[in-house]
């Protein structure tokens, strides 16, 4: 049997039904795109938390290096190191002063010290 009658040639065959380029550009558009950008977020986004990292790391390297608190256990380590029992009684003892009747009486009509936050309003 001669092919060309068991298959039309390229010219005389119609078009199957599927996908044509348009729709193909349209897929690419709608969802390539949108992938791309969501992609390059990404990598914005972890680029910079990986360059404040580094900005952190560099910041407590050098508070380390002048001896200074970063954190909350190198801060009770400063404050028991800068602070004496002497320091602590004497701190006690004014407030203890400040907490006393003696002193609660003694502010009595003082705007803030008796315990009201606004002043009053001076008569003209």
């Amino acid at each position: 049997m001669n092919q060309s009658v068991i298959e039309p040639s390229s010219a005389t065959r119609e078009r199957s039904p599927g996908l044509g380029r348009g729709c193909w550009l349209a897929l690419l558009f709608f969802i390539g795109v949108p992938l791309v950008l969501l992609l390059v977020g990404i990598a914005v986004f972890f680029g910079r938390d990986r360059a404040a990292r580094q900005k952190v790391k560099a910041k407590i390297a050098e508070r380390q290096a002048a001896e200074l608190p970063y954190d909350n256990a190198s801060m009770q380590a400063y404050h028991e190191r800068l602070t004496t029992d002497k320091q602590t009684d004497a701190w006690l003892r004014v407030l203890a002063e400040l907490s006393s009747e003696d002193f609660s009486a003694s502010v009595s009509g003082v705007p803030i010290f008796d315990g009201q936050l606004d002043a009053p309003v001076p008569k003209v």
